[in-house]
């Protein structure tokens, strides 16, 4: 029997399986359909079995169905089972039924008119390049529709889903803003802040910051802080940076609890309280942040506010040391594909005036104290001050140093410090490179209990610690690789990986990330 005598019968099979109940037979008979695949293509034909499908609940029907009716607008679709396919095809990411169910909703064509979501559903579509959703969002939007406004504002603003525009996004996020949009006025006044979209005005910004703080919004009462902490469009009033800060900080907000607490440690605006100034140092210690945790480290190290522990001091210590190294390494990273993509970013915020002035002069104050600690043999005073050499945190980057005063820590004891000296000596920083005398502070502090140096100790053993004597290009204190290192000539792997496509690392569009092919 011939192909052509073959697909009749099939159909004819299918059918009468299909007629029968048979949900498989009816979903083939759709797809058949409305591919165009043994029979001619016919939407209607595919629209029919697929419903017979999606009726009895197969939910590959549903979502099928509701395809053929976002793409075939030919269809009538209005009843419940159409509306339950779309809405299954737009749940699965399809933009087409996105958009078919926005515009379902802002008509009221087969579910009730509901304004929310028809910009819920345009929206999604129109970051899926769905033309059309974006021109209903806009439609929407000039109906006076806030949350349309709002996400217009941020759509253009991003340049996802609409073409970046500042002064489009500016247009926008004004509109609703002046009917209230809390997220809107912080997006505004951030704009005029720096002058992107509309012209430059701090008092414009701080107008917006303050209707959304006064809504309770974190961000715009941050923002509003640091405006009174150095009086940038608002009358100079430490009194109102705190108050601010204060609202923001019981919230939970980082950069408020480091600001209030540098207020409290000096008496700002507030009553001078090293109490309180501990803990708002350690609420955002606690959350990761860097400077909070140095300082917090420092505190315990005087007794400053807290209670005196050299223990808690290294611990703290240790922890802003691992933020500090992340956060380099991340930055590092940053600048390396900036350059490789060439890529500038014009609209970078300014710099805080918090990092500017407060923290920092309060760290310098510190520093100071710290280091007459650690001359006068405070173990933690030493070990922290050797770190802050390492990195180059608030005092000048010097290896030599950093072995200096983590020397003194180690002999004293602390662990800490111990794993530091080791970890100097294994990378040769500050020191002549000497696995036996990392071997050695490692195992001092393995002996205490520190975990980190028992795994350095791990891995050394089984590399065979003693045994290796050759230049290892990997800084493991960094995590990254020195830049002299260069391949050696007779090293092949590096020269096949070269040619190989398998190495080949550039942008997939298909997958819209980098990566190797």
């Amino acid at each position: 029997m011939s192909d052509g005598e073959m697909e009749p019968s099939v159909i004819k099979v299918l059918r009468e399986a299909a007629l029968r109940g048979d949900v498989s037979a009816q979903c083939n008979l759709g797809w058949m359909y409305s591919k165009g695949s043994v029979v001619p293509q016919n939407y209607a034909e595919a629209a029919k079995w697929y419903r017979l499908a999606a009726e009895r609940g197969d939910a590959d029907a549903q979502v099928a169905l509701g395809k053929i009716y976002a793409d075939a607008r030919e269809l009538e679709m209005c009843d419940s089972t159409a509306v339950i396919c779309i809405r299954a095809a737009a749940k699965q990411g399809w933009a087409s039924a996105q958009y078919r169910l926005g515009e379902m909703f802002a008509t009221g064509h087969g579910v009730p008119q509901n304004a929310l979501e028809a910009v819920k559903w345009c929206l999604l579509a129109a970051k899926e390049g769905q033309a059309n959703a974006l021109l209903r969002l806009i439609e929407i939007a000039n109906q006076g529709n806030v949350v349309a406004q709002r996400e217009l504002g941020n759509m253009y603003d991003s340049g996802s889903g609409a073409p970046q525009s500042d002064s489009e996004a500016g247009k926008w996020f004004r509109l609703a803003a002046e009917q209230g949009d809390i997220s809107a006025q912080v997006s505004l006044g951030e704009m005029y802040a720096v002058g992107r979209g509309v012209s430059q005005s701090d008092a414009a910004a701080g107008k917006w910051y303050h209707l959304a703080a006064e809504q309770g919004n974190i961000d715009a009462q941050v923002s509003l802080g640091e405006m009174y902490a150095v009086g940038r469009g608002v009358p100079q009033s430490d009194t109102e940076a705190g108050k601010w800060y204060r609202l923001a900080a019981e919230q939970g907000n980082i950069d408020a609890q480091v600001s209030l607490g540098e207020m409290y440690a000096v008496g700002r605006g507030v009553s001078q309280s090293d109490t309180e100034a501990g803990k708002w140092f350690r609420l955002a210690a606690d959350q990761g942040q860097s400077d909070a945790q140095w300082i917090l480290a420092m505190m315990h190290a005087e007794g400053r506010g807290v209670q005196k522990n050299t223990s808690e001091a290294s611990k703290w210590f240790r922890k802003a040391s691992e933020v500090e190294k992340e956060e380099r390494r991340r930055k590092e990273m940053e600048e390396m594909w900036g350059r490789l993509l060439q890529i500038n970013s014009p609209r970078r915020s300014p710099q805080k005036p918090s990092q500017i002035c407060g923290v920092q002069a309060l760290a310098h104050k510190l520093v100071q104290s710290l280091t007459e600690s650690a001359k006068r043999g405070n173990v933690a005073a030493q070990y922290g001050l050797g770190l802050l050499c390492a990195i180059g945190h608030w005092v000048p980057q010097s290896d030599d140093e950093a072995v200096k005063w983590c020397r003194l820590a180690a002999e004293q004891g602390d662990a800490y410090a111990q794993n530091e000296l080791g970890e100097l000596y294994a990378t040769g920083c500050g020191v002549p490179q000497d696995d036996a005398e990392a071997k050695k502070w490692y195992q001092k502090a393995a002996d205490q209990g520190h975990e980190e140096a028992q795994r350095h100790l791990e891995e050394r053993t089984k590399r065979s610690f003693d045994d290796f004597d050759y230049y290892d290009p990997y800084d493991p204190r960094e995590d990254m690789w020195c830049e002299d290192f260069e391949p050696e000539a007779e090293q092949p792997f590096f020269d096949e990986a070269e040619n190989s496509a398998e190495w080949d690392y550039d942008y997939n569009e298909d997958a819209g990330e980098w990566g190797y092919d």
